[in-house]
Parts: C-alpha cells; sequence; structure tokens
C-alpha cells in the first residue's frame, strides 16, 4: 500500500496522461488475447464437426476477422498507452526536478556540504530518470501484466476449468516470486536496492571530487585520500552490485521457468481424463487449445519479470530524494522576521561539530557590533569560516546561541537571513552567465545602472569595458579566463548591490597579485562602509585597522582585542604578526624591500 501511496503521489500533480494510458493499456491487455481465443474456437469448431466440409467459411472468415481486428486494435491501444504515458512521466519528471531544485533551495548551505555534489547530480539527474523512466514504460507493463493472467484464466474457464485451476495455481506461485522480490528483509530486493543506491550515490561523490582535482593528482601522484576514496567506493559499489543482482536473478529465473513451462500442469490432469475416459475428441480439443493459449504469455513473461526490479528501483530512488531534502537544519518551530536593528552579533557559548567528527567549536563568545569591523584571525583549522557559517545560517550550532540583536539566529526565517546577509566566499563562484547576470543575481530587480555603479566601486568597471562584450561577457565563453582577483572583486561587486546589512569577508584577498590586492582592498573599503562587517583573514596586515580582533585556535578565542592592544599583550597574535612581517620582506644582495 505504501508503494501504491508513493506512485499516487508521482502522477497526481498531472494524472489525466497516466489515466488515460491505463485505460489504454487495460484495453491492450484484453485485445491481446482476442486473436487466441478466435483460434481456440476455430479448433474447437473443426474437431467437434468431424468433417472440414462441415465447417462453414463464412464462420471462420468472421473468426480470423475478429482475430485481425483484435491484433490491430492491440497494437493501437498499447501505442496510445505507451504515448500518453511517455508524455505523463516527462511532465511530472519537469515538475519534480523544479519542486526538487526549489526545496534544495530552501535547505541550509551547510547541508549540500553533507550530501555531496554526486548525490545531488544523482537525485535530479539519476533518480529523477529512474521514477520517469518507470512511469513511461513499467506502468503500461504492470497493467499487462496483472490483466493478461485474468484475461487469459477467464478464456480457459471456457474451455477447460480443471485445466484452468491447474495453470492458475501455477500463476499464483510464479507471480509469488516476483512479488518477493519487493521484500525489505535483510537480503531481499529492496534492501539490496537500499545498499546498491547507496553506493552509487558514495561513488558519484568521490569521482566528482576526483574530477575536480585530477590537474592536482596528475602533477603531485595518485597516492592521496581523495585517491584511495575513489578507489574504495569503486570497491564498495562493486561489492554491492553483485549480491544486489544475485536477489534479482534469483527470483527472475524461478519466476520465468514456472510462467515458461506451465503448459506441464495440464498434462498429468489430461493423462488422468485419458485413463479413466479414453483419448476422446474433448480431450484432444481441450488439450489444444491449452497448448496454444499457454505460450501467449511468452510476451508477458518479460514484462512481469522486469516489473519488480524497476519498481523497487524507482520507489528506493523516491525515498533517496525525500531523505535528501528531509535534512533541514533550520527549521524553527516559530519563525521570526529580522530584527530591524542589528545593534550587535553576539556568539554565547557556541559549540559545534560536523556530523561525527570531533568538536571544531568549543563554547565560543564573540560579539561584533554594529557598524564596525570585527576580524576574525588564526591558524588553519582553528574554525575562523566555520564561525561565519554559522553565523549566515549553513548550520546550526550543536549547543549555545548566535544572536542579530536580541533575536537568535535560529529563529529567524532562513530567507530573511539569507537576505540580510552579504557573504564573499574565500572560494569565489561565478555563473556560467554574462558579467551582468552574475552581478545583478544579487539583486534580480537592480537596474543597468545600478549593476556598473556597483562594478565601479568594486574597482572591476575598467577590466570589464575591456573585454570583447563588456558587461554581457559570458563567464567560460568566448576564451574568457579571469585572474583570481578579478573574480574576486566581481564577486564583492555582487556584496555591493546586494546592500545587506551584515557582512561577511572569508579571505577576501587571499591568492591574490599586488595590483588585484590593492583594487581588492578599495572595494572592500567601499563594501563595508556602513555595514557590520565580520572579516576572516590570514594576512594580518589587511585588519590592523579592525575595530576588534579575535585571535582563534583550536576552536577556541584564545586572545582578543585591537591591533595595539594585542601587540602590547605579547602573546600569539604578536609572534603571528611578526612572522607576518618577515615573510613580507626580502632581500635581493644587500638591499631589503618592503
Amino acid at each position: 500500500m505504501n508503494d501504491l501511496r508513493k506512485i499516487i503521489s508521482w502522477i497526481k500533480t498531472d494524472p489525466l496522461p497516466i489515466i488515460a494510458a491505463v485505460v489504454f493499456a487495460t484495453a491492450a491487455g484484453i485485445m491481446y488475447f482476442v486473436p487466441y481465443y478466435e483460434i481456440c474456437c476455430i479448433v474447437k469448431t473443426l474437431f467437434g464437426t468431424g468433417e472440414i466440409s462441415g465447417v462453414s467459411i463464412n464462420s471462420m472468415l468472421i473468426r480470423g476477422g475478429i482475430a485481425a481486428a483484435g491484433s490491430a486494435l492491440y497494437v493501437l491501444f498499447f501505442y496510445a498507452a505507451l504515448s500518453l504515458a511517455h508524455i505523463g512521466a516527462f511532465r511530472i519528471g519537469y515538475d519534480m526536478r523544479m519542486d526538487l531544485v526549489e526545496e534544495l533551495s530552501q535547505v541550509p548551505p551547510g547541508h549540500y556540504r553533507r550530501l555531496g555534489s554526486g548525490r545531488i547530480y544523482n537525485a535530479l539527474y539519476g533518480n529523477i530518470n529512474d521514477i520517469q523512466s518507470y512511469l513511461a514504460h513499467k506502468l503500461t507493463d504492470i497493467v499487462i501484466a496483472a490483466m493478461s493472467p485474468v484475461v487469459l484464466f477467464a478464456i480457459m474457464l471456457s474451455v477447460n476449468f480443471r485445466y484452468a485451476i491447474a495453470v492458475g495455481l501455477g500463476l499464483v506461485v510464479a507471480y509469488y516470486y516476483n512479488y518477493m522480490s519487493y521484500s525489505y528483509a535483510e537480503g531481499g530486493g529492496k534492501k539490496m536496492m537500499d545498499i546498491y543506491l547507496t553506493a552509487l550515490d558514495n561513488l558519484q561523490n568521490a569521482a566528482m571530487e576526483y574530477v575536480r582535482g585530477n590537474k592536482v593528482f596528475q602533477v603531485f601522484g595518485h597516492d592521496n585520500n581523495v585517491c584511495n576514496n575513489v578507489k574504495k567506493q569503486i570497491h564498495a559499489y562493486s561489492d554491492a552490485c553483485v549480491p544486489y543482482t544475485k536477489v534479482w536473478e534469483k527470483y527472475d529465473c524461478v519466476f520465468c521457468t514456472i510462467m515458461s513451462n506451465l503448459y506441464l500442469v495440464i498434462f498429468p490432469i489430461a493423462a488422468i481424463e485419458v485413463l479413466c475416459g479414453g483419448l476422446t475428441a474433448d480431450v484432444i480439443i481441450d488439450l489444444t487449445c491449452f497448448i496454444i493459449l499457454i505460450p501467449s504469455l511468452k510476451t508477458i513473461i518479460p514484462k512481469a519479470a522486469s516489473i519488480g526490479n524497476h519498481s523497487v528501483r524507482s520507489i528506493m530512488a523516491d525515498s533517496h530524494i525525500r531523505q535528501m531534502v528531509a535534512i533541514k537544519d533550520r527549521e524553527p518551530d516559530v519563525a521570526v522576521s529580522f530584527p530591524k536593528e542589528v545593534k550587535e552579533i553576539s556568539f554565547q557559548q557556541v559549540r559545534f561539530s560536523y556530523g561525527d567528527q570531533k568538536e571544531e567549536i568549543h563554547g565560543i563568545d564573540l560579539t561584533a557590533r554594529e557598524g564596525r569591523v570585527t576580524a576574525i584571525v588564526g591558524p588553519s583549522g582553528g574554525g575562523k569560516s566555520t564561525l561565519a557559517y554559522l553565523l549566515a545560517g549553513f548550520y546550526n550550532p550543536d549547543s549555545g546561541t548566535i544572536k542579530i540583536g536580541e533575536v537568535d539566529t535560529g529563529k529567524i526565517k532562513q530567507e530573511d537571513l539569507f537576505r540580510n546577509i552579504a557573504y564573499v566566499f574565500q572560494d569565489v563562484f561565478l555563473y556560467k552567465a554574462s558579467i551582468r547576470d552574475n552581478i545583478r543575481s544579487a539583486r534580480p530587480e537592480a537596474t543597468d545602472e545600478e549593476v556598473v555603479e556597483a562594478a565601479k566601486e568594486a574597482c572591476c568597471h575598467d577590466f570589464i569595458m575591456e573585454l570583447p562584450r563588456g558587461y554581457d561577457t559570458v563567464i567560460g565563453e568566448e576564451g574568457l579566463c579571469l585572474s583570481g582577483g578579478e573574480q574576486r572583486r566581481i564577486a564583492i561587486a555582487r556584496a555591493i548591490l546586494k546592500n545587506a546589512p551584515i557582512l561577511i569577508l572569508d579571505e577576501a584577498t587571499a591568492s591574490s597579485d599586488v595590483e588585484n590586492e590593492y583594487h581588492i582592498q578599495k572595494a572592500v573599503e567601499a563594501l563595508a562602509r556602513g555595514k557590520t562587517v565580520i572579516m576572516i583573514a590570514h594576512r594580518l596586515y589587511s585588519i590592523k585597522n579592525a575595530d576588534k580582533i579575535y585571535y582563534l585556535e583550536n576552536g577556541q578565542v584564545a586572545e582578543s582585542g585591537t591591533h595595539e592592544s594585542l601587540m602590547k599583550a605579547g602573546g600569539k597574535y604578536a609572534t603571528l604578526w611578526e612572522l607576518g612581517n618577515k615573510n613580507i620582506e626580502w632581500s635581493v644582495g644587500n638591499e631589503v624591500l618592503k
């Protein structure tokens, strides 16, 4: 019943084509047996009269015509059923993909990290394609596979009820083994399908990570964690495939063997009839009719045999999609709007870990005041970016609270939180679209003039105008290759256009040359005016003038204060500052340059 409810839930968005397909498939299932029934009637007429001369030519022609008409109608109805099923399946697949994209847009970005790009791709393409293919091809097969035994049994009853009961019992046994493939017990079809699909998701995640880092692997070799993970997932997928195949083949072999040899069940009954009453015309007629009727199942056997596999595959694909969107870290019981006044952002005894990993943040207290720049520095792995992710709503803290003004961020409507925070990521992402559309993606209703003004403030207008098509140049096309610094300046223009009250800058000047760093610093100054700014940095000189600096180490605040007070304290920040100064000094001969 649960499986039926799932199928109904798929088709209810656009039910008419699928319902019509089922009606035509039912009619096709009936028409399929019309020729066989008419042949049986002709056999009865021929053997029943005892003389061919006694057979009416007209009756033979009529029955032949009905058989031909039945075959023609079967082709017509089956074509209509398949066509309508495909139309309905494509529409439903479209709706499912649009709904999934909409649902994924509502989950926190941190959820994507847990899922992995391979699983998301597999859901949008593979899982939904399984459901779409099932509706397009297998739904009509189910109707015909269900109708055929019923229609055939009715015809057989009209010929010989004893033979019909024997064949009916054989059909029940055969379909029992077909049904067994649905079992969710240990080693059953559903269980094995779940293991198989999970292994496939993991393999695709690992493969995509491997493809993205292929250049690094080529240069530094393939003996690393990513490559080893790919090999591990390939083995896991292979290990899942063999038991998965054995389960289906085991049940399919039994089902197909019984269905292909159903005529064997009538021979013992025929032998008993001959022993009791002799080899009469009725015995010959009935036996001949059943030998003609039973092979009519030959086209039904492959349809019925594959139904179990495809049904379970589509049902489990649906379950994987639902599991993927079910984990929503930010679903407050009572959602509130973003506060009108930010005043300050405060972290209060915040603790956090990524899933089952060790705790990343250990009871941090931190305050960022409105209209000021708060810098977070420290060694790699200290938890700097994690704090920014938590504030932006990518994850919920395991304990403690993060407040904007007097409101807990966990209770703020997610769309409101995202709308009021501008985030310039360490890893810049630009869409494969025009530069104008990339900048405008922060505020779709912005005018062209506002886009240009934001680009000027981000110090990227000049190099954009030097491109062949200016703002209409498409990222990734026409041989366009922007440097990391240029991409970052476009990302900053996007953040400027958004004009959100809270700004998070994660390594805004990372991996930039001197010229780009100069322009980025100017762009950041323009972007930060009047905002509550949280700046994450490795290069300490870029946050020297911050209003408050927090030094994070091992997920805890080790030191805090202004640049001057931290330097006077002579602690870890001062040590890191001195190391940074040494790194930006270099000598040519006896001359020291700074």
